[in-house]
């Protein structure tokens, strides 16, 4: 841990490498068993750097010392009103998104899948892509979350869901699948059928035949769950609704029969 401090003592107070420093100090903390001097570093380094990584090194030591139980609604509240306060503004960071998902992740992680899931539906809350999308997110974790439950693994269309997911949903999904052995399977995942219709409307409001393609591919994941719990039928009615909806869209219909037949 000396390297750290002295790094720490060297470097320019702005410097970016700062962080990593401290983020390394406070692991190396949890190493060494002092984890209420790894709680404040990372309590601390949590303000400036909302990752994922700090998160959850700061999770593990609130737990130690037995102060997750308080700081986790603090930490919640404070995330979500930086983030509807930094997206109102005329600019902002993909970093901000990011922050986004991991609430949504961070109340999965708990076990408050429908907190999770109100917070995915916020529209308050801007769209993003691949690994700064919100409801993406909060989908696939709740799909994993859902094949855990009912110790299922899926089909290969769920599969490749999973792994197309956004990377804190590949990377940390494990401890995920641990929450949601817990948890009712079918909840988890017709919430992940809701998020995912979501997302499917998304993609329609693109209006051209690429984003059609995208639609037609969440379609097929919808398919799967259905598929999976034996409700075929739901599955078939949503699909024949969208043919109804977007009747004079010819492009998304031949996109939704490439992806679903």
């Amino acid at each position: 841990m000396t390297w750290a401090e002295n790094g720490l003592a060297k470097l320019p107070a702005d410097s970016r490498y700062r962080l990593l420093l401290q983020e390394a100090r406070g692991q190396a903390l949890i190493h060494l068993d002092q984890p209420e001097a790894a709680f404040d570093e990372l309590l601390a380094l949590f303000q400036q750097q909302r990752t994922v990584s700090v998160y959850l090194k700061l999770r593990d030591a609130a737990q130690s010392i037995g102060r997750w139980k308080a700081l986790y609604p603090q930490l919640t509240t404070d995330m979500q009103a930086y983030v509807l306060v930094e997206t109102r503004k005329e600019s902002y960071t993909v970093g901000v998104l990011m922050v986004a998902g991991l609430l949504g992740y961070a109340h999965l992680l708990e076990g408050d899948w429908e907190k999770a899931v109100e917070w995915a539906l916020n529209s308050a809350v801007p769209a993003g892509w691949q690994d700064d999308n919100l409801v993406g997110t909060v989908a696939t974790g709740l799909l994993r979350m859902g094949l855990a439950a009912r110790e299922a693994s899926g089909d290969d269309v769920l599969a490749q869901a999973l792994r197309d997911a956004p990377k804190i949903i590949r990377e940390q999904g494990d401890r995920l699948e641990a929450v949601a052995r817990s948890l009712p399977a079918d909840p988890l995942l017709d919430a992940a059928v809701q998020l995912y219709e979501r997302l499917v409307e998304r993609a329609i409001g693109g209006k051209n035949r690429d984003y059609y393609a995208v639609a037609g591919a969440r379609c097929k994941v919808i398919r799967s769950i259905r598929r999976m719990q034996g409700r075929e039928k739901d599955f078939e009615r949503y699909y024949q609704g969208l043919f109804v909806t977007y009747s004079r869209y010819s492009a998304l219909k031949d996109e939704l029969r490439k992806a679903v037949g």
